[in-house]
C-alpha cells in the first residue's frame, strides 16, 4: 500500500495562450503512461514525480506514529480497498481480504493529516473470499464475497455501526464488485458483478428516498443483464435468462465502475 503526494493531472494537449501555463516535470506529479521511476527493493515503477512508501507489511504488526504498534498484524491477501475521509483532515484505508475458510474480512488503517498510522482495526470477520466492493455515496465500503454463497456486506469505515449484509448478494454468489450510479442522489442505482461463468451482473434499484445505511436492507427492485445479442440488451427480472446469455457474452465479470 502506497501513500503518495496530492495528485496534479496534466491534459493531454496542453491549452495555449495568454496565461496558460504549459506543464512541466515541475508541476505534474503524475502522467499518465509514466513508468520512469523503478524502486527496485519494491518491485514496482511508479511516475517521476510520485514517492512511495511501506506502511504495513501482511501478517506483520504495524508501525504507529506515537511509536506504539498495532494489537493485530495486518491482513494477509489483501485485495479491493478504497480510501474515505476521517476527522480533523485525515483518511481511512479501508481493505478487504481474500482469505479462504471464514478467515476473510475486512479491515481499516487510519491516518492522520501529516500521512502518518494512528490506528488498525478489523471491521468485519468470519466471511470468506472477500474480493473486491465498493465506495457508496453515504460513505459506507460495500465488500464482495467471492464463492459460491458469498455476500455483500455494508462496512463503516469508522466500525461505529455493526457490519450488515445486504439485499445486493441475494441467495449468494460469487460476488466481485459494485459500482454505484448516484446521479439522483435520493435514489442511488447499484450494479453488482458475479465472477463466475454463469454470473448475472444485477441491477439494483432502491425506493426513492433519502439515501443512507438503510437504503441496502430497504425495499427496492433487482434486475439482471441480458444480451439479446452482441449489440443489444436489456433487463429482465429473472436471473436464469441472464446467465445463459452472460455466459456467451460476458461471462466471469469482475471490476465495473460508474
Amino acid at each position: 500500500f502506497a501513500t503518495l503526494p496530492p495528485v496534479k493531472l496534466d491534459t493531454a494537449e496542453p491549452t495555449t495562450g495568454e496565461g496558460s501555463v504549459p506543464p512541466t516535470d515541475e508541476n505534474v506529479t503524475f502522467r499518465r503512461g509514466d513508468l520512469s521511476k523503478n524502486i527496485r527493493r519494491l518491485g514496482i515503477r511508479v511516475a517521476r514525480g510520485m514517492s512511495v512508501r511501506v506502511v504495513a507489511t501482511a501478517n506483520e504488526r504495524i508501525n504507529f506514529a506515537n511509536g506504539d504498534m498495532s494489537s493485530l498484524p495486518f491482513h494477509g491477501a489483501p485485495d479491493g480497498a478504497a480510501v474515505f475521509a476521517w476527522e480533523d483532515g485525515g483518511h481511512v484505508y479501508v481493505s478487504n481480504s481474500d482469505r479462504q475458510n471464514k478467515r476473510g474480512g475486512v479491515y481499516a488503517m487510519y491516518f492522520d493529516k501529516q500521512g502518518d498510522v494512528v490506528d488498525y482495526k478489523m471491521l468485519l470477520s468470519d466471511t470468506t473470499r472477500n474480493s473486491s466492493g465498493g465506495k457508496t455515496p453515504f460513505n459506507t465500503w460495500l465488500s464482495c464475497e467471492e464463492y459460491a454463497q458469498g455476500q455483500c456486506w455494508q462496512v463503516d469505515p469508522e466500525g461505529r455501526r455493526n457490519p450488515e449484509m445486504t439485499v445486493l448478494g441475494g441467495e449468494g454468489g460469487n460476488y466481485e464488485a459494485v459500482a454505484c450510479d448516484d446521479r439522483n442522489p435520493l435514489q442511488p442505482i447499484f450494479y453488482v458483478t458475479e465472477d463466475f461463468k454463469f454470473g448475472a451482473l444485477r441491477k439494483f434499484t432502491p425506493v426513492e428516498g433519502l439515501a443512507s445505511w438503510d437504503t441496502l436492507n430497504g425495499p427496492g427492485t433487482t434486475e439482471y443483464l441480458v444480451f439479446l445479442d452482441d449489440k443489444t440488451f436489456t433487463w429482465r427480472r429473472r436471473d436464469n435468462p441472464a446467465r445463459t446469455s452472460q455466459s456467451i457474452y460476458y461471462p466471469n465479470v469482475e471490476g465495473i465502475d460508474f
